[in-house]
């Protein structure tokens, strides 16, 4: 049976430090490294197994958070997905940059950009499994039936959901 997945929303309200440098840049810069991009392609075809997910994800992928090691070498990244709220798809860190706090660094660093730039929310879906690093980095998980509706205009007499954080 595979592991449930939680849905999960930040909002930004303060920048917080990462333990890591992280490269916040357009996925138009990235497509300019191909040495990275070669390195993203291999992690998500080898962890994710889902490369025609991926390419239906990078169509809407506007930044690329990224971390590189001592030698230059990209070994994590994350994209995101930003209409208007933020959307974290594909954390992913080479497994010799694992437990070093690489993820937990490019979800902070996403975070804080989404606070200098105004985003109201940040949002993700993800393993439970993953719950204690998602929450460490000021994200709440959400029930399925719960939304991001914004609260009811004074006088209205819509209907208007409430976020209700699940325990």
């Amino acid at each position: 049976m595979p592991e449930p997945e939680l849905h999960y929303f930040c909002k930004p309200s303060a920048l917080r430090p990462a333990t890591h440098v992280i490269d916040f840049i357009t996925a138009q810069e990235l497509l300019a490294d191909e040495p990275a991009c070669q390195t993203l392609w291999e992690l998500v075809s080898t962890q994710f197994r889902t490369r025609s997910k991926f390419l239906a994800v990078w169509a809407g992928a506007r930044f690329v958070a990224l971390h590189r090691d001592a030698d230059g070498r990209a070994d994590g990244f994350l994209l995101v997905n930003a209409p208007v709220n933020w959307q974290i798809d594909y954390v992913v860190v080479a497994p010799t940059a694992r437990g070093q706090g690489v993820a937990s660094a490019l979800v902070l660093e996403t975070a804080n950009q989404a606070f200098l730039r105004g985003v109201p929310y940040v949002m993700l879906t993800s393993k439970a499994s993953l719950r204690p690093l998602y929450e460490a980095c000021g994200f709440v998980p959400v029930t399925a039936a719960e939304t991001l509706a914004p609260a009811a205009p004074a006088g209205s007499t819509g209907s208007y959901r409430t976020l209700t954080p699940k325990g």
